[in-house]
Formats: structure tokens, C-alpha cells, sequence
């Protein structure tokens, strides 16, 4: 019986380590295709009387086809990891769309065909980008969904115990989607059997890495500990052999302490890690300035019915102002007022036992808020409390995206990395939001903050947006 289920479950293993060979490729392929081609049928619909968008012959068909996979390969967006890639992906369809549609361009002059309206080319331009946009937008929730699922998830070991090893194991942990079954630690330090983070233990040493990953039939090996690794390369040289199986991920050992993004640059043939800046520039300060203005503009505009019905219900409720300033840091490091609707009591101090002022000053929330009216506690669930913050927006006192508003004495808890959190302006919605909210420890929200400022481009700011409306409705972690 023994035997039985120990083959049951190294099938099991094997399944879940089936994406490997899984050909996400041929769907990224297909999905392109279909959207490149329901593109075309939408922009020959709306442009009827132009022949030169695609005369429907087969040889230009063939044509257009190889041009969409050579442009999109050569993008790196049929690689296995492009789905998982993080934003950038989307970056990448928006250069690898502009080269596709300049090389129709190309060709259609190739043709002799002149006069091409510019607003047509543009409009054209548009409708390719969000076919292709809302296609990949798809492809990655169900391929999150798949990777959900226990038969496709790869199993890891963390090489470290340290800080930045349950850093890792805490998110991947919480965040399903990320295909990964943390199966626990190796450690030097901390004996066999040691609970690490949650119900995470160490499953052996550093010395045990080759029967380790044979075992337990481990896919992929996260190293936290860079020296551990070090160790053990100098210490048994067939340990490259065993590396060989599995995918080699190594931590910079620095996010504990420093607040930046890093890249891999080459100096006299040796991989040089640098530090890249964390400040929003460019293009994406732009793009993020006219998102926030422009969206705040239309929201202030489309809500101000449903401003005034939140006004009357805190007035019929309860005694005071119907909105509520929160003195908060902001971008530089200076005090903002930042809005809410009223949703205490205003003598809401009073009703604090001092346990809760206890947990109050801890995590700078409480779950059963004694403060909080009726009202009030609607508006929180759906985070209705916080769409005055609009006018913060238009003020340019905070963003739409962003990290966590926090107060003075918050900031002091963030250590060196408040310089960081300084440096942009704090979000109406962020990672916080969409990752847990109430529901995650401090250290892991700061941890968030910091990953964003880091991290930073319009298309995080854009997938965060598309992720806040189904984390409020469904009121994840909210209170």
C-alpha cells in the first residue's frame, strides 16, 4: 500500500511539473492570431471603402501572418515565461504593435499606394493594440487560473532562511496565481524541523541540496542566501549536475535593505548587478499625469449624484462634518489633509476600550471598530469612504495609483526604506489594495509599497486599476 502511494504521488509530482513542457507558446500564438485577425474585421467594418488595410487575398493573408509571429517572437512574447513576465509584457505588445503596424506602413507605400489618412492609421493602430492588449489581459487570468490549480504548480525550495526567504515564501504562499508550492527551507543555521514562516520548516541543510531536490523531486530552487550556494558549489563540484534539473533563481540579498530595482549588466565578461533608480520619469511620469487628471476629472463628474446621497446619509446618522481630513505624508515628505467621507462617530475616542487603543496603535487599524457608524461601516465595505480622495487627485496631492497614505508616526516605521515611500505621491488604490488590504501583515504592506516605487510603469498603474474593481465588490480584506 505504502509503495502504491508513494507512486500516486510522485505522479502527482510529475503532473505538477508538466508546464515545463506545457506549449504555452501555441495559445499565445493563436491568441495573437485571433486578435490580430478580429482587428481587421473590426477596422475593415469601420473603414469600409480602404482596400489598403488588407485586400483578403491569401498569399498578403500568409504575409501579415509570418510578420505578426517574427515581430511578436522577436519581442520575446512567446517565450514560456512571457505570461508571467510581470507588466512589461504589456510593454512589450505596445513596441512589438507600433513595429507591426510601421511595417504595413512600409508596405503599402512598397504598393504605391499614397495618401494614407493619418486618421485612419491611427484609428487602425488603436483598434490593433486593444484586440492585442485585451487578448494577452485574458490569456494571463487563465493562465493565473491554471497555475491556481494544485496539478500545475511547481514545487520550490528556499535556500536561506532569512529575512528575504520568508519574504518570499509569505507571497507566494499568499498569491496562488504564482504557480509555486513552497515545499520549505534549507538552512545551516536553524535545525531540521524548525518552523520558519507559517507552516514552513526547514527540510534539511545545505549539504542535503542534491538528495533534497532528488526526493522531493523539487522543480525549481529560490536561493535567498547567496553564500549557502557558494558553500556548496566550492563544497561538491557534481552539484551542477543536480542545478542543471531545476531552475536557478537567485535573489540580489538586498531588497531587505535596499529600495531600488535592479538589472544585469555585463563588465569584462563578468554579470554585474546594478542598482536602478526608483524615481517615476519619462514617459511613465507623463502617461500616469494624464491618467490621473483626466480619470479624476471624469469620476469627480460621473460621482457627484452619489456624493450628495452619501452627504444626506451621514447627516441623517450622526452629528458632525460630512467629510473628514487625515493629515498624512506626502510626495517630499510634506503634510497633506487627506479626504474621507465621515464614517466615526464624532466622539468616536471615547468608545475605545484600551485594548483597542492597544491594537490601534499597532496596526493602525481595528477589525471591530466600536468608533465606525452604520453608515459608515457601508461606506468602508466598498470603499466608498475614500472617492473624495478624487480631489486630492486634481489637487495633485496624491494619485490614483499608488503606495499606502500614511500618517508621520507610520512613516518612522518603514526605517530607511521612508525615504523611498517619500519620493512619489501616496495612491488612491495600490498593491496593498488588490493583494489583501486589511488582511495583510504591516511588514508585508511596506514590503508593497516599497515593490511598486521600485517596480514602477503605466502598466502596473493600469493592472491595478483593473484589479481594485473586483477586490472591492468582492470586499477582500476590507474593514
Amino acid at each position: 500500500m505504502l509503495d502504491k502511494d508513494s507512486q500516486q504521488a510522485k505522479t502527482g509530482l510529475r503532473l505538477r511539473a508538466r508546464h515545463r513542457q506545457f506549449p504555452v507558446w501555441v495559445f499565445l500564438i493563436l491568441g495573437d492570431f485571433l486578435a490580430a485577425s478580429i482587428a481587421l474585421a473590426v477596422a475593415k467594418y469601420i473603414f469600409p471603402q480602404n482596400s489598403w488595410i488588407f485586400s483578403g487575398n491569401f498569399s498578403e493573408g500568409l504575409i501579415y501572418c509570418a510578420a505578426l509571429l517574427a515581430i511578436f517572437g522577436s519581442f520575446g512574447l512567446y517565450n514560456f515565461n512571457s505570461l508571467s513576465g510581470g507588466d512589461n509584457e504589456y510593454a512589450r505588445v505596445l513596441g512589438a504593435t507600433n513595429f507591426l503596424v510601421l511595417i504595413g506602413l512600409v508596405w503599402q507605400v512598397v504598393k504605391s499606394v499614397h495618401n494614407l489618412p493619418v486618421t485612419e492609421i491611427v484609428g487602425i493602430w488603436a483598434i490593433l493594440l486593444s484586440c492585442l492588449l485585451l487578448m494577452r489581459f485574458m490569456l494571463r487570468r487563465v493562465w493565473f487560473l491554471i497555475r491556481s490549480t494544485a496539478m500545475w504548480h511547481e514545487r520550490t525550495v528556499i535556500l536561506g532562511a532569512t529575512g528575504e526567504g520568508m519574504a518570499m515564501a509569505r507571497q507566494w504562499t499568499n498569491l496562488k496565481s504564482s504557480g509555486l508550492e513552497v515545499v520549505g527551507f534549507l538552512d545551516d543555521s536553524l535545525p531540521a524541523g524548525h518552523t520558519v514562516e507559517g507552516n514552513l520548516k526547514v527540510i534539511g541543510s545545505s549539504d542535503e541540496l542534491s538528495r533534497i531536490i532528488k526526493d522531493q523531486q523539487i522543480d525549481s530552487l529560490m536561493v535567498a542566501d547567496i553564500e549557502l550556494l557558494r558553500k556548496r558549489l566550492i563544497a561538491d563540484d557534481h552539484i551542477i549536475e543536480t542545478l542543471n534539473n531545476v531552475e536557478v533563481q537567485i535573489s540580489t540579498g538586498v531588497s531587505e535593505f535596499l529600495n531600488t530595482s535592479v538589472r544585469v549588466r555585463e563588465l569584462g565578461f563578468l554579470p554585474i548587478i546594478v542598482l536602478q533608480k526608483h524615481r517615476i520619469m519619462g514617459l511613465h511620469f507623463f502617461a500616469k499625469c494624464v491618467l490621473d487628471y483626466l480619470a479624476a476629472t471624469i469620476l469627480t463628474i460621473l460621482l457627484l449624484p452619489l456624493f450628495v446621497l452619501v452627504s444626506v446619509l451621514i447627516r441623517l446618522e450622526s452629528k458632525g462634518p460630512i467629510l473628514y481630513s487625515r493629515k498624512c505624508v506626502g510626495i517630499g515628505a510634506k503634510d497633506f489633509g487627506m479626504l474621507k467621507f465621515r464614517s466615526m462617530f464624532i466622539d468616536g475616542a471615547s468608545r475605545l476600550t484600551p485594548e483597542l487603543e492597544a491594537e490601534l496603535h499597532l496596526n493602525h487599524k481595528i477589525k471591530d471598530d466600536p468608533r465606525i457608524t452604520r453608515v459608515g461601516a457601508f461606506l468602508r465595505k466598498f470603499s466608498i469612504d475614500e472617492l473624495p480622495q478624487l480631489l486630492n487627485v486634481l489637487r495633485g496631492e496624491m494619485s490614483l495609483v499608488g503606495p499606502r497614505p500614511v500618517i508621520a508616526e507610520e512613516l518612522e516605521k518603514y526605517g530607511t526604506r521612508r525615504h523611498t515611500r517619500s519620493v512619489v505621491k501616496p495612491g488612491m488604490t495600490g498593491l496593498w489594495q488588490v493583494s489583501g488590504r486589511s488582511d495583510l501583515s504591516y511588514d508585508d504592506r511596506v514590503m508593497l509599497d516599497v515593490y511598486y516605487i521600485s517596480n514602477y510603469t503605466i502598466w502596473i498603474d493600469i493592472q491595478i486599476i483593473l484589479q481594485t474593481i473586483p477586490a472591492v465588490l468582492f470586499n477582500r480584506g476590507a474593514y
